[in-house]
């Protein structure tokens, strides 16, 4: 007779899926909103939320159906929800932005449609990332003792890197007034420097996939941020 699955794996992953499909759909849902004012409504989403979203509900899959893999699939999850959440968070910062340069021709009952939207996204990340971490901890098998790092050079790395990123990002030291550069730790730092310390904390496949994530996230992530940049920067204008 076959091992049933357990329980708490196949609602865990199926309640990740479910952020996973909320976020995409609030991401998609603005068009008709803005369809009036702006030729591309998803532009003030980063181009790696879609991607970022249907990675997540992958790992939710994965939990919910491969046993063996679920705590590292849940790790990964734990990842890319926060990724998720922290594009949510630039959404609303680009919908203020937006209305201020009067994208939606002072019709501001339309801002608060819009930020619920990208709140959703801000939620179902959120959700994902703090179920995620949940259901990948592990009682240590030591207690207190068995807390420390196997690999802290990791975790100093990850520590490292979530600091030093935003520091890259705006080398100036002055004020950000238009804040991309927080926005850009809660998106990326963060969730990259946590997960690369994960992988210096954890032990096994969680350990390899932790990494792996980050990884993939990175290479990714600027992979498709430079493309979307570049033509941005040399597509022909509609009319020319």
């Amino acid at each position: 007779m076959p091992a049933r699955r357990p329980v708490t794996a196949v609602v865990g992953g199926v309640f990740v899926v479910g952020c996973a499909v909320a976020a995409v759909v609030s991401v998609l849902a603005p068009e008709r909103v803005v369809e009036t004012y702006a030729p591309r409504p998803d532009g003030h989403y980063s181009p790696v939320l879609l991607p970022l979203a249907f990675a997540l509900a992958a790992a939710g899959t994965v939990m919910a159906t491969r046993h063996r893999w679920f705590r590292p699939a849940a790790v990964v999850a734990a990842i890319l929800a926060a990724q998720v959440a922290g594009n949510g968070i630039r959404a609303i910062h680009n919908w203020f932005t937006f209305n201020g340069l009067g994208g939606l021709d002072g019709q501001r009952y339309h801002l608060v449609e819009l930020h619920a939207y990208a709140g959703t996204v801000v939620l179902a990340g959120t959700a994902a990332a703090v179920a995620a971490v949940a259901l990948a901890w592990r009682e240590p098998a030591g207690g207190w003792r068995g807390l420390g790092p196997p690999r802290p050079g990791y975790v100093v790395a990850g520590v490292a890197l979530a600091v030093l990123m935003p520091v890259a990002w705006d080398p100036s030291g002055y004020p950000d007034s238009t804040g991309f550069a927080h926005i850009f730790t809660l998106t990326y730092a963060l969730p990259w420097g946590a997960g690369l310390a994960a992988a210096g904390w954890l032990r096994g496949r969680a350990a390899v996939a932790a990494g792996v994530a980050v990884g993939v996230c990175a290479v990714a992530c600027t992979a498709i941020a430079v493309g979307d940049y570049l033509h941005m920067i040399y597509s022909t204008p509609p009319g020319d």
